[in-house]
């Protein structure tokens, strides 16, 4: 999956383009009970930089999607990222809880 700061492409054999506010909208016209923030996922082992740029770009993400977000009846649950470093997971717990209305996924584990 290729990465920048305001979409991802998911590899297949069609090229999506998709973006947090296409996520929310795909998420919101499936009427799924529970939604997830678009995050992206550092790979296992991934070095500390690396991780850190993706936990931001999740926070980043986040407020894009939260501010997007607009039906009542489904929960949007913020994506906690950090990879396996205990200080960015923290870091990214904290700046994730003022979006948790009803719950928190634990990423990249």
């Amino acid at each position: 999956m290729k990465t920048i700061n305001n979409s991802s492409t998911i590899p297949s054999y069609l090229i999506y383009k998709v973006t947090y506010d296409d996520d929310i909208e795909i998420e919101n016209n499936l009427g799924a009970d529970i939604i997830m923030a678009f995050d992206q996922c550092s790979a296992y082992g991934a070095d500390y930089k690396t991780s850190k740029t993706a936990m931001e770009r999740t926070l980043s993400w986040l407020d894009r999607c939260y501010n997007h977000h607009k039906n009542p009846r489904q929960a949007l649950f913020p994506i906690v990222q950090g990879n396996m470093y205990k200080d960015l997971r923290e870091i990214s717990l904290r700046e994730t809880i003022p979006y948790a209305k009803h719950g928190i996924a634990i990423g990249g584990l």
